[in-house]
C-alpha cells in the first residue's frame, strides 16, 4: 500500500513538474520568484529520487531521462535567478538546491549503470552464442572481449549506484548471467590459448618453449575442480599438438658426480634401457629410471670428471644438449691470460701471455712448440721480444717460465683459428684464445653482397667475405631504399641480408652510404616430418616430407641413397612440403637431403652456406607384415592350440628395427584356418617385440581342428600395431 501511494505521489509530482516546464507563459510570475524556482527544483529532485529508487518506480531497465532532464532544468533556472540576489539570499537558495543536485548526481550513476547493464547483456549474449556455436576460436575472442569490458569498466559502473537495494537489483539483473558465462569457459579459453601458443612454437621449431606451453595446458586440463564446456575437444586438440611436438631432449643436468637428469619435451616409454643414453668423453650410463610423469629420466653414470663437458646422444642421435662439470681448482701450472675470442685486422696484432711451470710449481724452462694453426690467416711476429715468423716454431721457455707471444693478421677470412702451446716434456697442449682476422675495407663501393659474416653492434662494423666495413654517425643509412637512423640500420642488418654501399669511405670523418636491399630474417632448413626414424608401409602414391625453412626459398629434396632429385617445394609462411613418389622397393631404408636455395642462387652455391642443408631421419619402406610364424606351447598338459600358447612372428622387412617392435600389453585377434578351411579366432596379447600369447578362444567353426600338430594358416591379425601406428598384416600362406 505504501509503495503504491509513493508511486502515485511521484506521478503527480512528475505531472506538476511537466506542467511547469511546458507552460512558462502561465507561470511567468512564479518564474521570477526565486523561492518558487527553488521549490520547483526541490520537487523535481524528489520526482527524480523516486524514479531511480527500487522503493519508487525504478525497474532496472527504464532510463529516467524525462525526470533527469526536468531536474537539471529546474536547478539551472533557480541558480540563474539566484545569481541576481544578495549574498545572504543566494546562500538560502543554494541550501535548498543541495538535495536536488544530490539526486541528479545519483541519477547520473543510475543511468550509467542501466547503460552498462545493457552492454553487459549484449556481451553475455555474444559469448553464449559463441559457446553454442562450438567454435573455440569464437569463444576465445568473445570471452576476452566480455571479460575485459566487464572486469575493467562495466562492473565498476554498476557499483556506483546509490542505495544497496537498488544497486543489488541492477547487479542481479545482469551480473550473474555474465559471470556464469565467463566461468563456464574460463578453463577452456586458458587451455586453448596455451595449445595455440604451443602449436605456433612447434612451427617455429622452438620445441623447448612449445613443451612449456603444452605443460601449462596439461596442468589446467587436469586441475581437480576445473570445469570445462569443451573438454572432449580440448583433449583431442591437446593430443594433436602433443603428437606434433617432436620427442626431444629439453635439458641435461648433472646432479652429482654419478647422477644426471634428462628432461624430455613429452612422455617417453615407462621403461627405457640405459643403453639408449650415451655420453662422449668415456662417461658410461649404468642405469636409467623414468619418473612418474614420464618426462624426466634419472641416469646413474660412472664418475664424471671435473671441468669436463659431456655431450648426450639419445637412441644414437646427437641431442644437441650437454653439461659441464665444475672444474678443479685453477690450473696454476700451465695457463694463458688471453682465452676469449678476438677479432683483428690484417696488419693488426694480438698478444698472448702464457705461464708454464713444473709440477712442483717451479718455473718450467724446457721446450715448447707454438702452433698458430692459422692456415695463412696470421703469422708469428715475436716471442719474448725475439722476432719470429711462420705458423709454428719450437722454443725454450725462459727462466721466469713466461712466454709472450705476438701474432700479426695476414689475410682476411670469415673462419677463425686457435693457437696452441705444447710442452715437450709431457706433450700437454694448451689452447690459446680463438682469433679472427679481417681485411680492412678500402675506399670503394661495396657491390650488392649477401651478408654472411660477423656484425659487431658495439663497435659498429660488419664483415663480408673476410672484409671489415665500419660505419658511424657520419654515414647515411637505408633499408629497402628508405632512409633510417644508425640504430635502425644496426637493428635491421642480419645474416643473409643483401647489403650495398654505393659509396664507402675508409676514413671515419667521411661519409659512406649503406643500403640493405633485401632484409631477411634467415631460417635454417629443417625436417618436421619425419621427426624421427619412421616406418612407411609403401602403399599409396606418396610419402610426404615436410619441414621449415626461409621464406621465398625453394627446397630441393634429394634421395641420399640414389642421389636422384625427389622433388621441390617453395617455402611459404616458413614451411615446405614435398611429395615423394618412389622411395624404393620394400626393404629400402630411404633418407632425404634438403637444400634450400635463394631466388637466383644455384643448388651448388646454396649447399655451401651454413643452415641451408638438412638430412632427414630414416624412412623404412615396406609393409608391417608377418612372413613366418611358429608356435611355442607353454601349456604342457594339452596338445591343442589354445590358452597360454605363444605365437612367434617373423616380419617380412626390418625385423630388427625398434620401430617395428610390438607394444607389450596390446591386445588383438588372430584368425586362422585349418587344412579343411574351418575358421578359428583367438584373442592374443603382446608379450615381446615379436611375440603374442593366446589368452582366449573367441570362436571356432564346427569341425575346426585345434591340434597343434595340424597345419594352421594365419588369415588375418587385428589390433596389433608398431611404434608408428602401422597395423600388422599377414603375407599369404603363413602357417604354424
Amino acid at each position: 500500500m505504501k509503495k503504491t501511494a509513493i508511486k502515485i505521489a511521484a506521478s503527480t509530482a512528475v505531472a506538476a513538474s511537466a506542467f511547469v516546464a511546458v507552460a512558462p507563459a502561465q507561470q511567468a510570475d512564479a518564474a521570477t520568484n526565486v523561492n518558487q524556482l527553488a521549490t520547483n527544483a526541490q520537487n523535481a529532485g524528489t520526482v527524480l529520487k523516486w524514479a531511480i529508487s527500487v522503493e519508487g518506480s525504478a525497474d532496472y531497465k527504464t532510463l529516467p531521462t524525462t525526470e533527469y532532464n526536468a531536474a537539471k532544468a529546474a536547478v539551472k533556472a533557480a541558480e540563474t535567478a539566484a545569481a541576481k540576489l544578495s549574498a545572504t539570499e543566494k546562500l538560502n537558495v543554494q541550501a535548498k538546491l543541495v538535495e536536488p543536485k544530490t539526486q541528479i548526481k545519483r541519477a547520473m550513476a543510475y543511468i550509467d549503470a542501466i547503460n552498462s547493464s545493457t552492454k553487459i547483456v549484449g556481451l553475455t549474449d555474444t559469448l553464449n552464442a559463441a559457446i553454442k556455436s562450438g567454435d573455440l576460436a569464437k569463444v576465445e575472442t568473445a570471452y576476452h572481449s566480455a571479460s575485459f569490458e566487464f572486469k575493467t569498466k562495466q562492473a565498476k559502473l554498476l557499483d556506483r549506484v546509490y542505495g544497496q537495494s537498488t544497486r543489488d537489483g541492477i547487479r542481479n539483473a545482469v551480473k550473474p548471467a555474465m559471470e556464469a558465462a565467463l566461468e563456464s569457459v574460463k578453463y577452456d579459453v586458458t587451455v586453448n590459448m596455451h595449445l595455440a601458443k604451443a602449436s605456433a612454437l612447434i612451427k617455429d621449431s622452438k620445441f623447448e618453449e612449445a613443451a612449456a606451453e603444452l605443460a601449462k595446458a596439461d596442468y589446467n586440463l587436469n586441475l581437480k575442480d576445473a570445469k570445462f564446456t569443451f573438454k572432449k575437444q580440448l583433449d583431442q586438440n591437446y593430443a594433436d599438438v602433443a603428437k606434433a611436438l617432436p620427442l626431444s631432449v629439453l635439458s641435461v643436468t648433472s646432479v652429482d658426480a654419478n647422477t644426471v637428469t634428462v628432461k624430455f619435451t613429452k612422455e617417453v616409454d615407462a621403461v627405457l634401457p640405459a643403453g639408449q643414453f650415451v655420453f662422449d668423453q668415456g662417461l658410461t650410463v649404468q642405469k636409467a629410471v623414468v619418473s612418474a610423469d614420464r618426462k624426466t629420466v634419472t641416469l646413474t653414470t660412472s664418475t664424471q670428471a671435473k671441468g669436463t663437458t659431456y655431450k648426450l646422444f639419445y637412441q644414437g642421435k646427437d641431442t644437441g644438449k650437454s653439461f659441464t662439470t665444475a672444474p678443479n681448482a685453477a690450473d696454476n701450472k700451465f695457463f694463458v691470460d688471453e682465452v676469449g675470442v678476438a677479432r683483428i685486422e690484417t696488419g693488426g696484432t694480438r698478444v698472448y701471455k702464457v705461464t708454464v711451470k713444473n709440477d712442483d710449481l717451479t718455473n718450467y724452462n724446457g721446450q715448447v712448440t707454438i702452433a698458430l694453426n692459422a692456415a695463412g690467416k696470421a703469422t708469428l711476429s715475436s716471442i719474448n721480444g725475439a722476432t719470429a715468423t711462420g705458423d709454428s716454431t719450437t722454443v725454450s721457455v725462459p727462466s721466469n717460465g713466461v712466454l709472450t707471444i705476438v701474432i700479426t693478421g695476414a689475410t682476411g677470412s670469415e673462419t677463425s683459428f686457435v693457437p696452441t702451446v705444447k710442452k715437450l716434456d709431457n706433450n700437454k697442449v694448451l689452447e690459446l684464445g680463438r682469433t679472427y682476422v679481417y681485411a680492412k675495407a678500402t675506399a670503394a663501393a661495396l657491390t650488392s653482397t649477401v651478408f654472411n659474416g660477423f656484425h659487431d653492434t658495439t663497435n659498429n662494423y660488419f664483415t663480408v667475405n673476410g672484409v671489415k666495413y665500419s660505419y658511424d654517425a657520419n654515414d647515411v643509412f637505408h633499408v629497402l631504399g628508405n632512409v633510417v637512423s644508425l640504430e635502425q640500420f644496426k637493428a635491421a642488418l642480419s645474416y643473409n641480408d643483401t647489403v650495398v654501399a654505393t659509396t664507402y669511405a675508409s676514413v671515419a670523418a667521411n661519409s659512406s652510404n649503406f643500403n640493405i636491399t633485401s632484409d631477411v630474417t634467415f631460417s635454417n632448413v629443417k625436417f618436421t616430418n619425419p621427426s624421427d626414424d619412421v616406418t612407411y608401409d609403401g602403399f599409396g602414391l606418396n610419402y610426404k616430407f615436410e619441414g621449415t625453412g626461409n621464406n621465398g626459398y625453394t627446397v630441393y629434396l634429394y634421395n641420399v641413397n640414389t642421389g636422384n632429385l625427389i622433388g621441390t617445394g617453395l617455402v611459404s609462411n616458413g614451411v615446405w612440403s614435398v611429395q615423394a613418389g618412389n622411395l624404393g622397393l620394400p626393404g629400402t631404408t630411404a633418407t632425404a637431403r634438403a637444400i634450400q636455395v635463394a631466388p637466383g642462387q644455384t643448388v651448388d652455391t646454396a649447399s655451401n652456406i651454413t643452415g641451408n642443408v638438412a638430412v632427414s631421419e630414416d624412412v623404412y619402406v615396406g609393409p608391417f607384415q608377418v612372413s613366418a610364424a611358429s608356435l611355442s606351447n607353454t601349456t604342457t598338459s594339452d596338445s591343442v592350440v589354445g590358452y597360454g600358447d605363444t605365437l612367434n612372428l617373423a616380419l617380412s622387412y626390418f625385423d630388427d628395427v625398434a620401430n617395428n617392435d610390438f607394444t607389450i600389453g596390446d591386445e588383438g585377434t588372430v584368425t586362422v584356418k585349418d587344412a579343411g578351411s574351418k575358421t578359428g579366432v583367438y584373442k592374443v596379447r603382446v608379450t615381446g617385440a615379436n611375440t603374442v600369447q593366446i589368452i582366449d578362444v573367441i570362436s571356432t567353426e564346427a569341425g575346426f581342428v585345434t591340434a597343434e600338430s595340424h597345419n594352421h594358416r594365419i588369415m588375418s591379425i587385428e589390433g596389433i600395431k608398431n611404434k608408428d601406428n602401422l597395423s600388422l598384416t599377414v603375407k599369404e600362406n603363413v602357417t604354424f
